[in-house]
């Protein structure tokens, strides 16, 4: 885990936002010296703080002739043993460093050996998974043993659905792929 050196902490704000199932974790953001919000995890029984990270620039859909400043991140759930949480990432793009923009975010998935990642990169880059022509956009929650995901996106036939994603546990090292499993929970049509 990334564990954020006092001198990267700040006390001009943090926020909590979720805590694991069994209370062990809280899980939310916490103030950088640049006072940008990072997602953390405060372990409750050891007495620290683990800071996530943010999304790179580049796993932002920004139109090419804005340029994107870091906004920060935040988690939102944990597992019960700390070792997978969700959350935002968000940049804010403009034309340059004044005037007006739009702020963009993504959801991650982080885990101490991947870092944190996008769903699509922790899951098919990352874990190798084949989801079978469905793309997954949002996470909204993990189950405590950190199995299993809360998640939304489009299926193979392009429709908005939620789904549950069953993750391999322990990571794909040390397990067969084949334990995945993607339970549409119901189909959702997006109105504009």
């Amino acid at each position: 885990m990334a564990e954020m050196p006092p001198s990267e902490l700040t006390t001009h704000f943090s926020d909590a936002s979720g805590v694991s199932p069994n209370g062990r974790y809280a899980v939310g953001y916490g103030s950088t010296l640049q006072n940008v919000p990072q997602a953390v995890i405060w372990d409750m029984t050891a007495e620290t703080v683990l800071g996530l990270g943010m999304l790179p620039s580049s796993s932002f859909s920004v139109p090419s002739h804005l340029v994107a400043y870091p906004e920060g991140s935040r988690a939102f759930a944990a597992s019960d043993d700390g070792q997978i949480a969700v959350g935002v990432s968000a940049v804010f793009a403009r034309i340059n460093s004044f005037g007006d923009g739009k702020s963009y975010e993504r959801t991650f998935i982080w885990t101490p050996s991947s870092g944190i990642k996008t769903p699509m990169e922790f899951l098919v880059d990352y874990l190798g998974l084949n989801l079978h022509g469905a793309t997954i956009s949002e996470v909204y929650d993990l189950s405590a043993d950190g199995k299993t995901l809360l998640a939304s996106g489009l299926n193979a036939g392009g429709m908005a659905t939620a789904m549950l994603v069953h993750l391999p546990i322990p990571e794909p090292s040390s397990i067969a792929l084949a334990c995945f499993g993607l339970v549409p929970l119901a189909a959702i049509r997006r109105r504009r």
